[in-house]
């Protein structure tokens, strides 16, 4: 967990479960060099908690109180599993650039199902396709 901080050349993304409890968990980092993390939220504009850009930024306040880190980028994962259109990550997207122009933060990733069908000039950001794994045919 900690080979990054000592290796630059290392990289891995940590997942602190997207609100300030899970991210005050990242303080416990204070005593390294954190001007090379980039602090990035994941939005999924399906959740209750990040469906409008006021509880999206609500969630960026809060997040960046506890873990006493910028967010520097937004990652726009919005979907329903393997019910997603490209239509819903576009919904998404456009809730999501309300946030980014409001507080100048980038949208850096767009992730979508491996095989769902984008039009890759509409998307904002590195383009992530996924793979779902461990999920029963019926979920």
């Amino acid at each position: 967990m900690y080979a990054p901080f000592h290796n630059t050349n290392f990289k891995a993304i940590y997942d602190l479960g997207g609100d300030n409890v899970g991210a005050r968990v990242f303080r416990q980092f204070g005593d390294f060099d954190l001007t090379e993390v980039d602090h990035l939220l994941v939005v999924n504009t399906y959740r209750e908690e990040t469906n409008s850009k006021d509880k999206i930024i609500k969630m960026i306040n809060s997040i960046e109180g506890s873990s006493g880190l910028k967010i520097k980028g937004l990652i726009n994962n919005t979907n329903l599993l393997k019910e997603t259109t490209f239509e819903d990550v576009l919904f998404g997207q456009e809730v999501i650039l309300e946030v980014s122009k409001e507080l100048s933060i980038d949208i850096v990733y767009t992730c979508v199902h491996e095989t769902l069908k984008i039009e890759e000039n509409k998307i904002h950001g590195e383009i992530i396709k996924l793979k779902l794994y461990l999920r029963q045919e019926w979920l």
